[in-house]
């Protein structure tokens, strides 16, 4: 991942924000949905 982010960069730092925040909107998804799933379990 860190190397995508680091080619995305070199290639165009427009889409290299649009990358982060996409992985940052996953990364919060993710966590929220693990965060449900423990309190259920």
């Amino acid at each position: 991942m860190q190397l995508t982010g680091i080619n995305v960069t070199n290639l165009n730092p427009d889409s290299s924000k649009q990358y982060g925040s996409l992985v940052s909107k996953l990364s919060a998804t993710f966590g929220s949905v693990k965060r449900a799933f423990a309190l259920t379990a």
